[in-house]
């Protein structure tokens, strides 16, 4: 064999081995998502993260007592929850009539009577069903409408806005190239673009409830949080940013949320990569962060701008969604009480999802007791109450997957059983798989 030919198998061998290192690497990073723990002392973990299920895009009510969320299952969809007592009770999906493609991020209005969101690049909103914060019909879609030569600035996620709702803040890029932009009220269901506010790489922002603070995080400084601010609406903001928290030195934060008034956060820790970002929460009042000028680590080389049209994710047209809901009150508690008044069990189940389903449904819940060491149980059982599945549940509380199997299609009903106690049940309806 000559040199020539030696030399030519040498550098194909290196190639497929340089090929197979970058699958492993990437596939590596996939799948450690469900092995990644984050160590923080500051941050207190929302306790219905699931592994490798994205929850992401958070918005904290500014009394700091109702939060939505994206997770993503077979697509993006929102989550509710309350905090009852200290406690979140256990999520549920949102139900939007007449709605079922995918939604990244949302917001509900002060009055709590009005939730907006965004679906690929289109602004919707939507208004609650009897006072339900899981409920909502009378969908709308939002004009944005665009004076300016730039293209690509229809809002794409990360939405926010001031509580007279005239002002509204945008993420406008799904490519390296990200932006915060902000839109102005001109006129009923209709915002007009006004100007792209980023000037760091992969900046997203949010704008406080009276308009004067603007808050970001960016890929710059990933465990810092910044703001800018000025002193009317009518202002720009200044050059000058501040220092609002910095974070643990190890934490990548990619998103915040601010309950204002509740003196919380609710924050969005991320290892880079996107199928593994879980929820925290600070106790934070911003009149006691350090807000202090920033110095750049190192000057960027300028303003990163997405002026081209963003790249989106097509909507998958044979998507699962949440369809049904069983009662108003999506989350049944049953609690049980001794003599003195005093709980001994309580047991929350939420309403399953996708409902009707095919193969696999899911349902979140949270046990309580007097014996933690017993195990609770997950029962299926058909309309004349009789049991056609059964298992333990590894943990008191978290996200349930249900694998329908050889189940036939029909009705049924689920419920937790626990220490001799038996939550309320909830509907199920299972499609032919």
């Amino acid at each position: 064999m000559n040199i020539k030919t030696t030399l030519f198998i040498f550098l194909i061998s290196i190639a497929f081995e340089q090929q197979a290192q970058e699958k492993d690497r990437t596939s590596t990073n996939f799948s450690d998502c469900s092995k990644t723990e984050y160590q923080t002392e500051e941050l207190t973990p929302f306790d219905f993260n699931t592994k490798c299920k994205t929850e992401a895009y958070p918005f904290i009510t500014s009394d700091g007592q109702d939060l939505y969320y994206t997770n993503n299952q077979t697509q993006d969809w929102i989550f509710y929850t309350h905090k009852d007592a200290g406690k979140w009770r256990v999520p549920v999906p949102v139900v939007i009539d007449n709605f079922s493609s995918s939604i990244r991020s949302c917001y509900l209005t002060a009055d709590k009577m009005t939730l907006y969101f965004i679906s690929g690049t289109t602004l919707f909103s939507c208004q609650s069903l009897n006072g339900s914060l899981s409920r909502f019909h009378q969908l709308q879609k939002i004009e944005i409408i665009n004076n300016t030569d730039l293209t690509g600035i229809d809002p794409f996620s990360y939405l926010s806005f001031t509580s007279d709702m005239r002002i509204m803040y945008a993420y406008i890029g799904n490519s390296r190239d990200v932006s915060m932009a902000c839109y102005t009220l001109v006129a009923e269901n209709r915002y007009a673009f006004k100007e792209v506010v980023t000037t760091t790489n992969k900046e997203m922002g949010c704008i406080s409830k009276n308009g004067l603070v603007y808050y970001f995080t960016n890929n710059e400084s990933t465990n810092e949080l910044f703001c800018k601010k000025r002193n009317a609406i009518t202002e720009d903001f200044g050059p000058t940013v501040y220092v609002v928290k910095t974070f643990e030195e190890h934490l990548d934060v990619s998103q915040v949320s601010f309950a204002e008034d509740g003196k919380l956060m609710a924050v969005v820790v991320s290892n880079k990569t996107w199928d593994k970002n879980d929820l925290y929460f600070l106790d934070m009042d911003l009149t006691d962060s350090n807000m202090v000028v920033h110095v750049p680590r190192k000057q960027p080389a300028g303003n990163v701008i997405a002026t081209t049209p963003a790249t989106v994710t097509p909507v998958l047209e044979n998507s699962v969604t949440p369809e049904e809901i069983v009662s108003r009150t999506p989350v049944v508690t049953k609690e049980i009480n001794n003599r003195s008044g005093a709980s001994i069990s309580k047991i929350e189940i939420g309403m399953a999802y996708p409902n009707p389903a095919k193969q696999v449904f899911y349902f979140y819940y949270s046990v309580q007791g007097d014996k933690s060491d017993k195990q609770a149980h997950v029962v299926m059982m058909d309309i004349f109450g009789k049991e056609v599945y059964s298992s333990t549940l590894e943990n008191l509380k978290g996200e349930a997957k249900i694998e329908t199997g050889d189940i036939a299609a029909g009705t049924y009903f689920i419920r937790i059983d626990y220490n001799g106690t038996s939550s309320a049940l909830c509907k199920i309806v299972i499609m032919n798989n």
